[in-house]
């Protein structure tokens, strides 16, 4: 491939660590979840998690040559009424990063200006690249209002899960349970080193604390992680539905009415989110207990066995 030329308001970047997702997974097995939201040209570089360094970018950017950066991996209009309205993970014309155009996973790749900011020199690089799911669990704090004094709960203690309670982590006063299966028992012990109050076993000692929590987040993407959140959400209290569920979820709406539970959706993240990514990472002490892997840029297919198979809390490659 070409060197990739950068435009107006663009920045070309070379690539330190790229982050590998569950989505990345689905897109290269391209099973119904991926062929039903994305809209690839094959062949097609993929990656949308990144921590690059400025190689070029336009005068007046503010991005010195050498900066750390991280970033969006969506590609935004900026004026259609979601981008207006701070809601630009639903623009109109959305397009990702690896998903729908080519992405991260090269040497050097461009991404809109507007879509990265500066790392604080105090994080590391292995923290730094954890950024972008990083911005997802900060994107669902703000979609339940989450505020200090607040008992909150994380179902799933997978990749999002714990990079929702490392986002956590990094507002005071909160507490937080990590909830999980018996199969989540190792990424739970991991939850706990994080900094979680509690860890509650579904099956096993979840019955207590029904109805005791005041922000509920289902990061398992699975229907029954959901039909426990709202269970588990206090009356008055929010569900915030984080994963994508494979098959549809049945809920009791009723008993939502009855005791004013509230269940929102959070979309990855807005353009906007990123100006606080940076020193909230640098808040976010959970995230250096992240087990994380390297491996190569060459080695892609080790890295999507080693993340499908949950090997690593999290694989990043490096060129």
């Amino acid at each position: 491939m070409p060197v990739p030329q950068i435009g107006e308001d663009e920045v070309l970047l070379e690539l330190i660590y790229g982050g590998l997702c569950r989505t990345d997974v689905s897109f290269v097995q391209w099973n119904a979840a991926a062929r039903a939201t994305y809209r690839p040209n094959f062949p097609q570089i993929i990656g949308h998690e990144y921590l690059g360094r400025v190689v070029a970018s336009a005068p007046g950017s503010g991005l010195p040559v050498g900066s750390r950066v991280v970033g969006s991996g969506h590609v935004v209009c900026g004026m259609c009424p979601p981008c207006l309205a701070g809601r630009s993970m639903l623009c109109r014309s959305l397009k990702v990063l690896g998903l729908d155009i080519d992405g991260v996973f090269a040497e050097r790749f461009v991404v809109p200006r507007r879509n990265v900011a500066i790392v604080p020199d105090e994080v590391p690089d292995v923290v730094a690249a954890l950024a972008e799911p990083f911005a997802v669990g900060l994107h669902a704090l703000k979609r339940g209002s989450v505020r200090s004094g607040m008992k909150v709960a994380v179902i799933g203690p997978g990749s999002v899960g714990l990079m929702t309670i490392a986002a956590l982590g990094a507002e005071d006063g909160v507490l937080t349970t990590a909830v999980g299966t018996e199969a989540d028992l190792k990424q739970l012990e991991l939850a706990s080193s994080m900094g979680v109050e509690q860890i509650r076993v579904v099956g096993r000692d979840t019955d207590s604390v029904v109805g005791t929590f005041d922000v509920v987040f289902e990061t398992a993407g699975h229907e029954s992680a959901v039909s426990l959140a709202v269970e588990l959400a206090a009356p008055g209290g929010t569900v915030v539905c984080v994963g994508l569920p494979a098959d549809p979820v049945q809920i009791n709406s009723g008993r939502l009415a009855m005791t004013e539970k509230s269940l929102v959706g959070a979309r990855a993240h807005d353009i906007s989110d990123w100006k606080d990514v940076p020193h909230m990472l640098a808040k976010a002490t959970g995230l250096a207990a992240i087990d994380v892997k390297t491996v190569g840029l060459d080695e892609l297919d080790h890295a999507i066995h080693l993340t499908a198979t949950r090997q690593a809390s999290k694989v990043l490659l490096a060129p």
